[in-house]
Parts: structure tokens; C-alpha cells; sequence
């Protein structure tokens, strides 16, 4: 038995020669405030049919010093009250889409019948308003692209869905409206309405989406959540009703679970201290996963922010805030190689990304910079912040014919759509210091692999595949494999006499993927031996403790 294990740990050692070793490498965090897609602060601007203002370059160059890339476009229909919206304006509209795509931004869409009128002129006929959604209609289905979400809008002064001036804020003709928009506009999108309320009636459901809803393409699923008078007062101006504390504290609730898969934007309205100060705002900013706000309004709240010094904070903090913590990567392997790649990520924002995003590894030639992208299955709107340590593994298949060489290790979170995934102004940038590169839009995991053939496969066991991560551990460490069917497991940890300290599998399995996680605990610090056998095969690996 000596003997075999000196064998074994022999061959350990050459498959695990520093020409082939799994690196580990821990990145650092970078602290400073910087734009990405679909969050943040915005600027909010209105165009008015009566004289139509177009996006132009000013307003992007605002945008770009002020680390945004997002606007809340206002269209004011007052000319079309009575009337179907004009060519001219339908062109406008195209025109501003066309720019907002060209300087790699984001609109957040509302249409009303006015924004500064009283009633009783502030919306149109029920039968207008859908005629009008039908005349939208192409404009939000070739340009879902650059709309990261749209509010309800339509209904009442300023679109927020009260004092309507053709008595449309009823429930029976929201629930009309709301389903025509959510009918015509592309599902990859979701919908704002103005209270919590009116969903819950238009649904006749009180309850919040669960995680086997969030993310489906049922209209419930796609109908969020905008408060456009966040602090203002206890209800924030009948954001919530009732206002008892036990009625408070379940519609928070309510709010807090539904935004994990929904996007909740709006803006502040008054300045009531203490409840529009920083303790109280951080606190419901967090709590209600708040992705977007408005920096315009209201001037007196955003200001006090300032002086109580939680606005940088929030600005950085709005929506999601990914930083890398730690990767384990192969640094050599063979064409046609299967290697595993394990990195760890946290997500220090608000939220969660609220629409579809992919997940890349990259291989980049360092001779001739062409580039191997690898699509993984993980999905970032899933990478909520109170997940702490979010553990991604990736089974990378390299091709047969991958050329001999150096390459460069990178990560990439391209936007899904096909016009934008190549911009890398629609790539998330990790909040790490030296990883980021404006040029591509990729976040380099500062490492490199070596392809050749004569390199031994790393990360992997052979046909086995067997991953072991994070190796070297401190103290929980996961394992993971695929079984091609129903097969007996037995893992094992030895020391380097040979002994065995440690069993932690021993049972019949089905086909598939399996993982289990253990802790060491009683090892000591120190260089071990895992033994894996399903029925009849076996491996060994090295583990590390650093306890």
C-alpha cells in the first residue's frame, strides 16, 4: 500500500508540474464610481409634441460625464388627444432611438398626454389610447434593444396612473391598458406601474412572484414596479395603502421579493427629513433592490444626500455591483481538452441585473489577438447581493483544431441582443482595479494558458471530470462531477503515508450532475490525496489545505 501511494503521488506530482498547475488568483477591489448598462442614476428629459426636442450630442455628452447610461425619455402627446400621433413625431421618436443606440445608452420609456397640465385635460379616450399603442407598437418592437424597461404611463397627468381626466384610473381599464402595452411590447421587456397596488388588483393576487415565475414571459412576471415619490412622506404620496406599520412593512415585503426578478426605478418628490434623509433611503434602497433613480428630481432630497454624504454611495451602489473575489484557472492544456474554470463573485449592489445578459469566457491568442468565446449557462439576474460568495464553475471544451499558443484569460457579460452584444459600451464592468479593458468590453481574470500538446489536461479527471474547487481551500470545499448513469460513488481523502482520514461518499447515484460540498474539518494544514471511484474507475487529485 506504502508503495502505491508513493507511485500515486508520484504521478501527482508530474501531471501537477508548475507547466500545469491550476492557478489561483485573487483580484482587488475597485472602490470608484463608474457607468454600467442598465443601472444607476439617470437624467430624465421631455419632448412635447407641441414642439418635439430631440436627443442630441449635448445630452450624451452630459451623460457620459456624469458616469450614466441611462435616460428617462418623457413624450408628451398633447397635440394627440384627439387625434392619431403624427408621422412626424413617430419619426422623432425613431430618431431618438437611432441616437440613444449610437452613443451606447439606455431608455427608460414613458408616454403620456401631458406632464405639466391640471385636469381636466391629461389623457386621451380609452379606444385612443389603444389606437395610439398600436401606432407604437413597431417603434418598441425594432428598438426593444436600447429600452431597458417601459413605464405604464398614459393614464392621468404625467402618466402616473391617477386623476384621470377620462376616468381611466379604474382598475378594469389599467388591467386593458396594461396588458395592450405588455401584448405589444417585445417579452424580453417588462412594464412599470406606479403602485404596488394596481398590480395586485389587475392580477387579483396579493402574493409576490416566485422564483419558479421570475423571468418567464407571463404578463404578471413582466409587470414591475415604479415610485416616483420615494421618502416623500410615510407612503411616499400613496405609493402604499394602507400605512399601519404591520400594512407597511408586508407591501415592503411584497416589493422586496417581486424585485428580484423586476426592475424598480423611479425618483424622489419632496424633502420631509428624516424620512427623505440618507438612513432612511439607503435603508429602503437596499430593501426594495432599487435598480434606477432619477438625478434631476427632486433637487432638495438629492442635495441633502449629498451633504449627509450617502449620494456617492448610492451612486455606486444603484442596481447591481459585481466584483471578482477569487479564481481558480488551468494555465496549460491540450486542443481539445475539456478544462474547468472556477471563480467566485459578489454582487455589492442593490440588485440584480433585470434583464437576460450572457455570461463568457474568452480566450484571446496573445500572438494574434484572435479570440475563442466560450457562452456559459449561468445567468447573472440570478447573482443577488445577499448571495455573499456566488461560486460559478465552467466545463470549457476546447476545439480540436485550437492553434498552438498563449492565450489570455477574459471574462465577458455582452448585452443578448445581436445589435448590441459586439458594443462594448453594453458590457458590465467588474468593480476590480486593472481587469477592465473600454476598448472590448472584457474583464482579463489576469492570467494566461498555455495550448500545446504536450501539456496534460488540468482541472479535470480525465473522462471522469471530476472538479475540485476551491483547491487550495481554507475550510468548505465543493465537489462536482457528471455521472453517464446509475453508478456507485466513493470519495475519499488520504494522507501522504497512505492513510485514509477521511470518507465522504459512499452510496448509489443516478445519471447526471452531481455536486456535493464538504468541510475539512480536522485536517491539518497540509497536502492530502482525494481518491474518487465510480464502480469500477478511479482517480486521484491533489487537495491543499491552508487551514
Amino acid at each position: 500500500m506504502h508503495k502505491l501511494f508513493l507511485l500515486i503521488i508520484l504521478l501527482l506530482n508530474l501531471s501537477l508540474r508548475p507547466t500545469a498547475q491550476i492557478r489561483t488568483v485573487t483580484y482587488d477591489e475597485d472602490t470608484t464610481d463608474f457607468p454600467n448598462p442598465e443601472r444607476g442614476f439617470y437624467h430624465q428629459w421631455l419632448s412635447d409634441s407641441k414642439s418635439p426636442s430631440p436627443l442630441v450630442s449635448w445630452h450624451f455628452d452630459q451623460l457620459k460625464a456624469d458616469n450614466m447610461t441611462l435616460i428617462r425619455r418623457l413624450y408628451s402627446m398633447t397635440t394627440f388627444r384627439s387625434a392619431q400621433i403624427s408621422d412626424v413625431f413617430m419619426q422623432h421618436m425613431q430618431n431618438d432611438m437611432d441616437a440613444v443606440r449610437q452613443h451606447g445608452v439606455k431608455i427608460i420609456l414613458r408616454f403620456a398626454y401631458t406632464f405639466n397640465e391640471a385636469p381636466p385635460h391629461n389623457d386621451a379616450p380609452l379606444n385612443l389610447v389603444l389606437s395610439h399603442l398600436e401606432q407604437i407598437a413597431p417603434l418598441l418592437q425594432n428598438n426593444a434593444d436600447v429600452i431597458a424597461y417601459m413605464e405604464a404611463g398614459f393614464i392621468g397627468r404625467w402618466g402616473e396612473w391617477h386623476t384621470s381626466s377620462n376616468n381611466l384610473d379604474n382598475t378594469a381599464d389599467m388591467r386593458t391598458i396594461l396588458l395592450k402595452i405588455l401584448s405589444l411590447l417585445p417579452e424580453s421587456r417588462t412594464v412599470a406601474i406606479r403602485y404596488q397596488q394596481a398590480k395586485k388588483d389587475i392580477f387579483n393576487r396579493t402574493y409576490p412572484l416566485s422564483p419558479g415565475e421570475g423571468f418567464t414571459l407571463t404578463d404578471i412576471a413582466r409587470t414591475a414596479h415604479h415610485n416616483d415619490c420615494f421618502c416623500a412622506d410615510i407612503d411616499d404620496w400613496g405609493t402604499y395603502w394602507p400605512i399601519d406599520a404591520s400594512s407597511l412593512n408586508a407591501q415592503k415585503d411584497y416589493l422586496n421579493a417581486e424585485n428580484r426578478f423586476l426592475p424598480q426605478g423611479g425618483e424622489t418628490c419632496n424633502y420631509n427629513p428624516p424620512r427623505s434623509d440618507c438612513f432612511q433611503a439607503v435603508e429602503d434602497l437596499i430593501r426594495m433592490r432599487w435598480s434606477a433613480l432619477n438625478d434631476d428630481y427632486h433637487e432638495d432630497v438629492l442635495n441633502s444626500w449629498k451633504n449627509q454624504q450617502c449620494y456617492q454611495h448610492i451612486r455606486k451602489q444603484l442596481g447591481y455591483r459585481f466584483r471578482l473575489v477569487q479564481a481558480n484557472l488551468p494555465e496549460a492544456a491540450r486542443p481539445g481538452s475539456v478544462i474547468s474554470i472556477n471563480f467566485i463573485i459578489r454582487n455589492d449592489g442593490y440588485a440584480s441585473p433585470f434583464n437576460a445578459r450572457n455570461v463568457e469566457i474568452v480566450l484571446r491568442a496573445k500572438s494574434t489577438g484572435a479570440v475563442t468565446i466560450f457562452k456559459l449557462q449561468d445567468d447573472p439576474r440570478t447573482w443577488l447581493p445577499e448571495s455573499e460568495n456566488i461560486a460559478i464553475t465552467a466545463d470549457i471544451s476546447l476545439p480540436p483544431n485550437l492553434a498552438i499558443g498563449d492565450y489570455e484569460l477574459l471574462l465577458n457579460f455582452p448585452d443578448t441582443a445581436v445589435s448590441l452584444s459586439a458594443n462594448p459600451a453594453y458590457s458590465i464592468r467588474l468593480a476590480n482595479t486593472g481587469v477592465w479593458e473600454a476598448a472590448t468590453g472584457y474583464n482579463s481574470l489576469l492570467s494566461a494558458i498555455k495550448i500545446d500538446n504536450a501539456s496534460r489536461v488540468n482541472g479535470t479527471s480525465g473522462n471522469m471530470n471530476i472538479r475540485v474547487y476551491p483547491n487550495p481551500a481554507v475550510n468548505n470545499m465543493t465537489i462536482a462531477y457528471s455521472l453517464p448513469e446509475f453508478s456507485r460513488v466513493c470519495v475519499d481523502i488520504f494522507n501522504l503515508d497512505g492513510r485514509k482520514v477521511m470518507n465522504l461518499l459512499d452510496e448509489y447515484q443516478n445519471a447526471g450532475n452531481q455536486i456535493f460540498d464538504f468541510d475539512p474539518v480536522g485536517l491539518h494544514k497540509g497536502i492530502y490525496v482525494l481518491k474518487t471511484r465510480i464502480n469500477k474507475a478511479e482517480t486521484v487529485q491533489r487537495l491543499v489545505i491552508c487551514n
